[in-house]
């Protein structure tokens, strides 16, 4: 270590130094993109599905086809802002070599908070669908 700029400065103690450089053109260069959703101030109406479907059926795959389905069933006066699978079951309720998967679906309106009726009708639709154009059934309430 070089003393003599020490001594010159009288300094006693010892010195640490360092060098930080930053590039920010980096920075400039890639500006972040924020995201900005507008919030909802209505209430979302939740609905929950259960579907058998194969065992060998990735949960991806079925998300994929429900989302879809689900988008085709909503009017001007709502959408489908989100589907979240909460259960994946096989046990003795079951058919063997097939899976029961659990899904809630958020219905949320676009102007106006929505009736039960409409909701209901939406999701009629949905089952509907899923019966008629995909392998899945849907596993409704036994009374």
């Amino acid at each position: 270590m070089d003393y003599k700029i020490c001594n010159l400065h009288k300094i006693t103690l010892p010195v640490i130094a360092a060098e930080f450089v930053a590039d920010f053109s980096i920075i400039n260069n890639n500006p972040k993109v924020c995201r900005y959703e507008k919030f909802s101030q209505l209430p979302k109406a939740l609905r929950d599905l259960s579907l058998l479907v194969d065992k060998s059926e990735p949960v991806a795959a079925v998300i994929d086809k429900l989302n879809t389905i689900a988008k085709a069933a909503c009017d001007d006066t709502f959408f489908i802002e989100k589907i979240n699978l909460f259960d994946i079951y096989t046990g003795e309720e079951i058919a063997s070599g097939s899976k029961s998967i659990s899904f809630e679906l958020s219905f949320r309106p676009i102007e106006k908070t929505l009736e039960a009726e409409v909701i209901n009708e939406a999701f009629e639709k949905v089952q509907m669908i899923i019966e008629k154009n995909t392998p899945y059934s849907v596993r409704r309430e036994s009374k």
